[in-house]
């Protein structure tokens, strides 16, 4: 028997936009079609508040008793944490996006508004306290570090160039490669990398390590390292623009590699878009 093949139906990208509204309208109800294992779509709510729980009576009876007022509000934002994102595992909005699984993305969500909360929290403590309260997270944080400088030989030379070499060249690349995956279109992108180089240099007189050379502006950082990001994130979306779409049940599968295959392909995109900014369709655009 044949493995049946991914290849069947054309692409999302060439679909009208009142199909892609509907679409994205049925994505936003919950609807998932083409469900195989059907037990990992089955709701669990009552299962789930019941370890949610069991863990926070755990919680409770093992921590000792302390008078400590931060480690106790750490403790309790802990316990909160977990119960948030249980709950939002099954009610939070999961956008238009179903693999692997929606809730997956409803728990992702849940975690960007306990990152946000906490940001909101430290926003309302003295730097000193927010300093602090983060040694209850990471025990070596609160330690003045040496502030690296990179303006301050700007000669040409390959000494000067393999200096500036760090782990940040590679969260650059592959920062602008994310970001060429959401946002899909060169011309922003290239806007975005240019003035963010404007927005180091305007701001260098605040954060000394903003400083850099001219070269390491323009050529490492614009042209090489974000460039090469969005260049291989574009061809990534063009890849993916093309490629046709049919997803067939894991157990249609007849061998074993196939089926690990397919389970693989599961954190895969389902279907991709193209996106048309238009950004010079008007001049208020």
């Amino acid at each position: 028997m044949e493995s049946p093949s991914l290849q069947g139906r054309p692409n999302d990208a060439s679909r009208s936009v009142e199909e892609w509204h509907r679409s994205r309208d049925e994505m936003e109800d919950g609807v998932v079609d083409d469900i195989s294992v059907k037990f990992l779509y089955k709701s669990y709510r009552i299962l789930a508040l019941i370890c949610v729980f069991v863990y926070l009576s755990v919680e409770l009876l093992q921590t000792p008793s302390s008078e400590d007022m931060i480690k106790n509000t750490f403790t309790a934002f802990r316990a909160a944490a977990c119960f948030i994102l249980t709950i939002g595992a099954f009610v939070f909005p999961r956008g238009p996006f179903v693999r692997p699984h929606p809730m997956v993305w409803r728990v992702l969500f849940g975690v960007l508004v306990l990152y946000e909360l906490a940001l909101v929290l430290l926003l309302f403590q003295s730097k000193k306290d927010a300093r602090l309260a983060m040694t209850y997270i990471d025990s070596s944080l609160n330690i003045q570090l040496e502030e690296k400088e990179y303006a301050t030989n700007c000669e040409v030379t390959w000494l000067n160039v393999a200096s500036q070499i760090d782990i940040f060249v590679l969260a650059h690349s592959l920062g602008w490669v994310c970001k060429a995956l959401v946002i899909r279109d060169r011309l922003i992108l290239w806007h975005m990398s240019v003035t963010w180089e404007f927005v180091e240099m305007t701001l260098s007189y605040k954060l000394p390590n903003f400083a850099e050379c001219w070269w390491d502006h323009w050529v490492m950082d614009v042209i090489l390292c974000n460039g090469i990001g969005i260049e291989i994130g574009i061809w990534i979306c063009k890849y993916l623009e093309v490629k046709e779409y049919k997803w067939h049940s894991v157990y249609e599968y007849p061998t074993f590699c196939g089926k690990v295959n397919r389970t693989i392909l599961q954190f895969t995109p389902k279907s991709w878009i193209r996106v048309d900014w238009d950004i010079f369709r008007s001049t208020r655009r």
